[in-house]
């Protein structure tokens, strides 16, 4: 008979390499060094000035920052926004296609 003990990893391991992929598993590794890309859970906009365009700000699990202007939006395969943030500071924006 087989000890507990000694089946419990097995069966946890086929059970967790059974489970679907998880969403880093499409982040481009250039955007993504593992685990700094998630939905974005908030977006606000906050501009200085009047006469300046607001900037986006976006919030994950990694934390709340301005995406930079230079960042060009790139489409998101799953309907959701995400975003990566590396060392800081918003690296890729990923947001849902337009029709």
């Amino acid at each position: 008979m087989l000890n507990k003990r000694v089946l419990a990893p097995f069966l946890t391991a086929t059970i967790l390499s059974a489970t679907p992929l998880v969403a880093h598993d499409w982040y481009p590794a250039e955007c993504c060094s593992g685990q700094d890309c998630a939905p974005v859970t908030g977006v606000s906009f906050v501009s200085s000035s009047p006469n300046e365009l607001p900037v986006m700000i976006v919030t994950t699990q990694y934390g709340t920052k301005p995406v930079p202007r230079s960042i060009a939006p790139r489409e998101s395969p799953d309907e959701r926004m995400h975003a990566c943030i590396f060392q800081g500071q918003v690296i890729c924006l990923f947001i849902p296609p337009t029709n």
